[in-house]
């Protein structure tokens, strides 16, 4: 049997839902090492196991014998994430048709959504938007297409799936582990460059743009790119470790910038040492005393609305308020009502209005007696829940506790341009 073949038998079996198989298939583990006809007693733990016998990587079959696995290699891993592989509809139980695809992509349909939800969500050959995924699940649920118990597995499976992050997405390659060597002489041009002008915003994160863009480079189409998704990955983390530190609020000016022109790698000058300090305690003062006020915020609105319920389906307010649609914020009016109408807005009526001036049913006319709201005031999405309504106004609290938080982190100066003649999509 070829590795194919073997795969295909191991999702059969369900081996995915082990962690020792799963571990033994795509890393270099120490499986049982046996000779032909002396199996222990306490061999096989289960049908399918893995197992090095006379030098060669096999497994055990239904029978209770073994048999050799056909280009399996002593000291590599049997499988590899990124490993293209051919399978077709059936081989894994959400699949339909035939796919090109990897071993990694088909364990986790495995895994978390065949094994979960069977046939009901199709087989994702793409790297996974978990938000979309949610949100089919969550359509599904509504609908009464996937009950509790699917649902309680399938939580089960995906943070299974989580403990192997360090088989699916590598982040210590050798090349990660430094940068491009040009980038240290390109730096030293931009600074000669822009001489006279490194307390510019602007001028900074041009500098930093650049040589991050040459990073990227660098690692293109190294293993590592399976970890660094994210842009802070590029323009923090590993911008402050092999580029440079970069600018930072003047103390003394907020509206200048204070640069910090050495990389970590580089090591400290005891000469950007005070603006090294100034940038600590201006993150520390965050993350401290700032992070109160959002805390306090929380608290004060969770007071406030923690006795608000949605208690009516209508309460026939035929006021609103008045909302400009534009490319930007239609969408949050999905699910809404406009006065006078009964049906909730759609995505392709909205898209319809922009630029046009609607007259919506808002909680801030809602004619509902005491603190309470209606359904159709609310919107649909919020309106499922007659007890979320405290939940969701301390959203405004989180937003400042988050944002200083977040001030309490590395950063990265940027700029954008901004253009009112958004495109719809």
């Amino acid at each position: 049997m070829n590795k194919r073949e073997y795969w295909i038998h191991a999702l059969k079996l369900n081996l995915f839902t082990k962690r020792d198989w799963v571990l033994s298939a795509f890393a270099v583990t120490n499986v049982a090492k046996l000779k032909e006809g002396e199996l222990p007693t306490q061999f096989p733990k289960y049908v399918g196991e893995l197992a090095e016998i006379n030098g060669d990587i096999s497994f055990v079959t239904e029978g209770g014998s073994t048999e050799t696995i056909e280009g399996a290699k002593i000291g590599q891993p049997l499988f590899n994430m990124q490993e293209v592989v051919e399978l077709s509809s059936g081989d894994v139980v959400n699949l339909k048709s035939k796919v090109t695809t990897t071993y990694g992509k088909s364990l986790a349909n495995a895994m978390v959504l065949g094994y979960s939800f069977g046939e009901l969500i199709p087989y994702i050959n793409e790297q996974w938007n978990m938000k979309a995924i949610e949100s089919t699940i969550v359509d599904m649920v509504k609908s009464e297409i996937i009950k509790v118990p699917e649902l309680k597995v399938f939580f089960k499976q995906i943070h299974f799936l989580s403990t192997f992050t360090q088989l699916c997405v590598p982040s210590a390659t050798e090349k990660a582990m430094g940068t491009d060597p040009k980038i240290a002489i390109r730096k030293k041009e931009l600074f000669k460059q822009y001489e006279g002008r490194l307390h510019d915003a602007t001028v900074i994160a041009k500098i930093e743009d650049e040589l991050i863009a040459m990073d990227k480079e660098w690692l293109k189409g190294d293993e590592s790119l399976g970890f660094y998704i994210k842009p802070k990955y590029f323009n923090v983390a590993r911008k402050h470790v092999h580029i440079m530190q970069g600018g930072s609020a003047s103390f003394a000016d907020e509206s200048k910038i204070d640069l910090i022109p050495e990389s970590l790698s580089e090591g400290y000058d005891l000469d950007s040492l005070p603006v090294m300090i100034n940038t600590l305690r201006d993150g520390t003062f965050s993350r401290g005393a700032q992070t109160a006020l959002g805390g306090e915020a929380v608290k004060t609105i969770s007071r406030v609305f923690q006795n608000s319920n949605i208690t009516q389906d209508d309460c026939k307010d035929s006021v609103g308020m008045p909302m400009v649609l534009t490319p930007i914020n239609f969408k949050e009016y999905v699910g809404r009502y406009i006065t006078g109408k009964s049906v909730p807005l759609t995505i392709e009526q909205l898209k319809g209005m922009v630029g046009k001036t609607i007259n919506v049913r808002s909680p801030m006319a809602c004619k509902s007696p005491n603190a309470d709201f209606c359904k159709v005031c609310m919107g649909d999405e919020i309106s499922e829940n007659e007890t979320a309504l405290s939940m969701l106004a301390v959203q405004v609290g989180s937003a400042f506790l988050s944002l200083f938080l977040a001030a309490a982190h590395a950063k990265k100066l940027s700029t954008a341009k901004f253009d009112y003649k958004l495109s719809i999509t």
